[in-house]
């Protein structure tokens, strides 16, 4: 990029002219630091270290003395917003597509194989950077991607049909002529499953699913004893954000003997200090919102000898 364009993309002041009229790529961290590139940073030891690599022009919010007079200094007002300005330009140049998803929908990002924004601008520019032409990112929040590109698209609810299943945990549908036989999540999540499915396949994109990828929730079966067991009739549901757990709450209200469970709390069926107290409680089901360690560490026979069985 001409060094003149980009003064005029970040709507910066010149502090310091270098002898260079362009730069072959841009970094936010040292990492990704190359010769030639235009750097990024509020910090004084990373820019004095940008500039031993042979960074052409540093922006920053910050003044800092520049003792190589052939570098730009140019002087911003927002790193931040400098940033999402770079990634627009770079995103309109390359014709990127920014796709809106739910929360519920975004949970199947990693098993679609999808490129999910980290709603970091220091990381989605890197990727952006490294992106190919007319690539497709996934986002679930709607307010970040507003400040990174103008226009957007948003999934649309598909038809499907809901067979009969013997498991609340596998679901099995047909949308589109297609027939989908167990995937290894529950049914309340089928809509999200099928949106994401039907807009691949529209937009002619890889449709590659992996359960194994689905990170959202995990399955722990539990015997008698309340230890941790490879079957059993009963089961612990952990999830690991408030909106899965408040989604399985509502959906999975009327499931015979499914509770929830709580750590000091009023809106849940059982409140408990410890995990442990669980085991004095009768449920078929029990949704928990913890760490995974803190769970397997309350309900395991031994620590060295866990039996876990998870979808």
């Amino acid at each position: 990029m001409n060094i003149s364009n980009l003064i005029e993309l970040t709507r910066a002041i010149v502090l310091n002219e270098g002898s260079t009229s362009f730069v072959l790529g841009f970094a936010s961290s040292l990492s990704d630091l190359k010769s030639s590139y235009a750097f990024f940073s509020n910090d004084e030891e990373e820019i004095k270290e940008a500039i031993k690599k042979n960074a052409y022009v540093i922006l920053s919010e910050k003044e800092f003395k520049i003792d190589d007079k052939d570098v730009y200094f140019l002087l911003i007002d927002d790193l931040k917003l400098a940033l999402f300005r770079l990634a627009n330009f770079i995103s309109k140049e390359r014709l990127l597509n920014f796709v809106l998803l739910s929360k519920n929908e975004a949970n199947f990002c990693g098993a679609f194989k999808l490129k999910k924004l980290e709603k970091n601008i220091f990381l989605d520019l890197k990727n952006i950077i490294n992106s190919k032409n007319t690539e497709y990112f996934f986002c679930d929040d709607e307010a970040y991607l507003l400040k990174l590109c103008a226009d957007f698209i948003r999934l649309e609810n598909s038809s499907f049909e809901l067979l009969e299943q013997g498991s609340i945990f596998f679901t099995s549908l047909v949308c589109e002529g297609v027939y989908f036989r167990n995937l290894a999540f529950p049914y309340i999540y089928a809509q999200s499953f099928v949106n994401i499915f039907s807009f691949l396949r529209k937009n002619n994109l890889a449709c590659n699913f992996t359960s194994d990828k689905l990170d959202f929730f995990k399955l722990f079966f539990i015997n008698d004893k309340y230890e941790l067991c490879s079957r059993s009739d009963r089961a612990l549901i952990l999830v690991f954000n408030e909106h899965n757990y408040e989604f399985f709450k509502e959906g999975f209200k009327h499931v015979k003997g499914f509770k929830t469970a709580l750590r000091a709390s009023l809106f849940c069926d059982f409140s408990y200090s410890k995990l442990e107290n669980l085991s004095f409680l009768k449920f078929r089901y029990c949704l928990l919102l913890e760490k995974e360690e803190d769970l397997l560490n309350a309900f395991a026979k031994k620590k060295e000898q866990r039996s876990l069985f998870e979808f």
